[in-house]
């Protein structure tokens, strides 16, 4: 499905979204591709605070479902003693939106969700995703968040001890091993130089058989990064490992952060079928879980899907922590951050599965959306692996000015060796190439925008077509950033930034 697209040889209409707009209108807008969205200052307009206020940068709490007699009430009390936190906050059995007055009352910068593995499902997920965009007016979420648990009390408690040990250590090895069923012909290799991130060396294994992995699954140990690719279910990769092989072939994934790009890889036991055009819902056996037997398997943390995702996404986030040098829940929001940009709405909405139910996505970018924010963290969002050892993509160029502030986008020759570059969501599912960045500006500069216009897309030989020209304010702490978002129409090999030179964009916002 080609979407429409408009030649940007003048500026393109703005629509400012000072405040709540009606459902039909906001829907109808988000899904023009030619219509720009921008969501200006709403702390600055008088629609409450920051949130977390630049008072909490730092602060943490637990969240739990855990009753004080459930089996999992040791792995609470393992992590209180671990993290001594701000709070411990209780909510009803998987229902962490219902925290929303404590979270209020506390707003921290990061949560520990700590569960039993058949209390989280991705409609949970989405509840609290909601429910945390809305601690202040803008439509990112206003903290970050991972959640602790396993397939057994024992194996929880194993996994928080294993996040102390490698954190007490406060470095984990610049080494990386990617592995997965491979599309064309088995392939091993490396180590080699990574292309972006200074200092670390790849290593990668596109098996046959699973047996071919097997014999070489020492190459998957003692690494600080695993990215894992193909397709997937809640029990295990498609033609690749399955939980139980993980478990039985005595896989070690120690020490490593596990981003995991394989569908539904994610699931720990409730999860919505759609095989057969409706939803039923189905529990995976903790025994059987691919998420719960990598957490058994050694990893520090686990990056993985609750619903369908895009396996592009895994490598988005690994280099937003090279880039950003950041906690680990920073990476999983720079995700979130991604969907709230792609929904184009003042709030972040997410679809339900309904048991019984058709397909609950309106549209195909809908539930692209959606695989996005159904990516989870497991494991300690305050944890920082590394400082930053990748430039970003492109270095964004400002005039602030006292009429309008000018933001300049500009390449010789694009970086397509970044993944952040591509986007998932509004392509018709299948990837193109996007501009996408958060740029950081004054408080008192962001609170007089007031129009948005993707003033020019150009290359070398004239005029770039651009989709869905977004920008949206985002206030954390006291400060302000500017999240900017336009989709290049899909092209195959012909996408725009494989086949063009000298390109720029330029993004020009009025100032009352």
């Amino acid at each position: 499905m080609r979407l429409p697209s408009i030649p940007l040889a003048f500026p393109v209409c703005v629509a400012a979204v000072a405040g709540p707009v009606a459902v039909g209108d906001d829907l109808t807008r988000a899904a023009d591709a030619n219509a720009a969205v921008f969501v200006p200052d709403l702390v600055a307009a008088g629609q409450g605070s920051a949130a977390p206020p630049a008072a909490n940068l730092g602060k943490h709490v637990v969240l739990t479902d855990v009753e004080e007699d459930h089996p999992f009430a040791v792995v609470v009390q393992k992590v209180v003693d671990w993290k001594k936190p701000a709070a411990v906050l209780r909510c009803p059995p998987g229902e962490y939106a219902r925290a929303e007055e404590d979270l209020r009352r506390e707003l921290p910068e990061f949560v520990t969700i700590v569960t039993a593995p058949d209390r989280l499902d991705v409609n949970a997920h989405f509840d609290f995703l909601e429910m945390a965009s809305t601690l202040d007016a803008d439509p990112f979420i206003d903290l970050t968040f991972g959640y602790v648990t396993g397939a057994t009390p024992d194996e929880a408690l194993a996994f928080v001890e294993r996040l102390a040990k490698v954190q007490r250590k406060k470095k984990l090895p610049r080494t990386m091993a990617e592995f997965g069923p491979a599309s064309n012909r088995p392939e091993f290799g490396g180590p080699a130089a990574h292309a972006i991130a200074k200092g670390w060396k790849r290593t990668w294994g596109f098996h046959g058989s699973v047996e071919e992995m097997t014999e070489k699954k020492e190459m998957l140990a003692g690494h600080g990064l695993v990215r894992a690719g193909g397709h997937g279910m809640p029990d295990g990769i498609d033609d690749g490992f399955s939980g139980r092989d993980l478990r039985e072939k005595g896989v070690d994934l120690a020490p490593s952060l596990y981003f995991s790009g394989p569908c539904y890889c994610g699931v720990t036991g409730p999860w919505y079928d759609l095989s057969t055009g409706v939803a039923i819902r189905k529990v995976v056996a903790p025994e059987e879980s691919f998420a719960l037997a990598a957490l058994a398997s050694g990893v520090t943390a686990l990056f993985a899907g609750l619903d369908p995702d895009r396996g592009e996404t895994t490598s988005q986030e690994m280099e937003h922590l090279w880039v950003e040098g950041c906690a680990l829940g920073h990476a999983s929001k720079s995700t979130y951050d991604g969907a709230a940009l792609a929904l184009r709405t003042p709030k972040m909405s997410l679809y339900r599965y309904v048991e019984g139910e058709r397909r609950p996505y309106r549209d195909l970018a809908q539930q692209m959306i959606g695989g996005g924010a159904g990516r989870a963290l497991f494991g300690d969002p305050t944890f920082v692996p590394w400082k930053s050892c990748a430039p970003p993509p492109v270095k964004i160029k400002k005039k602030d000015k006292r009429g309008a502030l000018e933001l300049m986008w500009a390449v010789n020759q694009a970086p397509t060796t970044y993944w952040m570059m591509n986007d998932v969501y509004r392509c018709g599912g299948g990837w193109t190439h996007r501009i996408q960045f958060k740029q950081e500006i004054p408080v008192a500069t962001a609170a007089a925008l007031t129009s948005f216009d993707l003033s020019s897309v150009e290359a070398k030989d004239g005029p770039l077509e651009a989709l869905f020209p977004t920008a949206m304010i985002e206030r954390w702490g006291d400060r302000a950033y500017l999240h900017v978002y336009v989709v290049f129409p899909p092209a195959g090999q012909q996408n725009t930034f494989f086949v063009k030179r000298d390109i720029e964009a330029k993004f020009t916002f009025g100032k009352k």
